[in-house]
């Protein structure tokens, strides 16, 4: 993945992963000043950490694990006949709100029974999350839906092997001495390996790239939220559908996070070299997700044109198969939608349409 020490020169440059060949200014202060983020409603009063601390609340929130329900009880029930405007307007047909946990430990034991539960469990966790960002109304309703479609997956991996950390470390805690394996361990992901041919060259890609150095750089609650942000403000590329000016104010937007990410690391970590090392290895984490979430990418495509695990379903194909960056903006249509949301009638698996 390349030497990421090298990409963070020194800290507050815009260097390498922040902004490629930015003229004139460098400067993550300068470059981020160009739009106004709600982290800066804070900033005004110098109190950008309870910023952070609402940003942690909210994932903690979403995240359910605090659930005193008996946890086994919790059904099965699964939505995605429904496509992503719908789903962006009102989620909760997804499915309940399982313990993020829960679902990620039902995941780990049989993956090919629990795929579509989990995979909804992550919409719904994702698209509650970013209808709660600030940031993102200042997007337009098209722009918004890009976003949101384009890196759903990398955000969710992100999210998802974070919680399967916090899972195996906490098995380990918890059980006798040698009765479960360490974490980090193939053996944790043996049925997801199973799943497809080069599954368990995957497994050990995730493990190498990102959760041995997440549980290397023991990560905080405050860090993972900040590389959560930082990975969805993405869109670098101008197309049919994104114009220049958008690229630069998603990039603005993913600079003010990373402003944060700086200053929380400032605040925990005295020596200088220490903190570029770590903002490095964040880094160098965050685009070993979006990489290893490429090739996930690619089974859910195909999980949706055979049906595997019943993942045929409208949601799927708008997440996995359909290529927003050829879709140009339809206005007549997105007005409408904007001033008319959609009936909810039924919720019931339809025939599917993709016409």
């Amino acid at each position: 993945m390349g030497d990421y020490n090298s990409t963070v020169k020194k800290e507050g440059a815009v260097v390498g992963y922040f902004e490629d060949n930015s003229q004139p200014s460098t400067s993550v202060d300068d470059c981020a000043s160009q739009i106004i983020s709600f982290i800066d409603v804070y900033a005004y009063t110098n109190s950008e950490m309870t910023a952070l601390t609402l940003m942690v609340n909210l994932e903690r929130n979403l995240d359910n694990n605090g659930d005193s329900v008996d946890r086994a009880l919790f059904p099965r029930h699964c939505n995605a006949a429904f496509d992503i405007r719908e789903a962006i307007d009102f989620p909760f047909p997804l499915c309940e709100r399982i313990p993020t946990d829960f679902a990620c430990q039902k995941f780990l034991e049989d993956p090919r029974a629990n795929t579509k539960v989990f995979w909804c469990r992550n919409v719904l966790h994702f698209i509650e999350w970013a209808n709660a960002t600030q940031d993102l109304g200042n997007f337009t309703r098209h722009e918004k839906m890009l976003l949101i479609a384009e890196n759903f997956l990398a955000t969710a991996c992100l999210t998802s092997f974070y919680a399967f950390l916090r899972i195996q470390r906490e098995a380990v805690e918890t059980a006798e001495e040698g009765t479960v394996p360490p974490p980090c361990s193939p053996e944790w992901f043996a049925e997801f390996s199973k799943l497809a041919p080069d599954a368990q060259e995957w497994v050990n890609r995730v493990i190498v790239e990102v959760l041995e150095p997440m549980d290397s750089l023991d990560i905080s609650m405050e860090e993972l939220v900040l590389m959560k942000y930082i990975i969805f403000f993405n869109g670098n590329e101008p197309s049919k559908v994104r114009s220049i000016s958008d690229v630069h104010r998603i990039r603005c937007y993913r600079l003010k996070y990373c402003q944060l990410l700086q200053k929380y690391i400032k605040r925990h970590v005295a020596d200088p070299n220490k903190r570029i090392h770590r903002i490095s290895e964040l880094l160098r984490i965050i685009e070993s997700v979006r990489a290893v979430s490429y090739s996930l990418d690619k089974w859910l495509t195909m999980f949706f044109t055979s049906d595997v695990c019943g993942m045929k379903d409208v949601l799927v194909y708008d997440f996995h198969v359909r290529a927003w960056n050829e879709v140009p903006v339809d206005t007549s249509t997105a007005s409408t939608w904007n001033t008319h949301p959609p009936q909810w009638t039924s919720f019931g698996f339809q025939p599917l349409n993709l016409q």
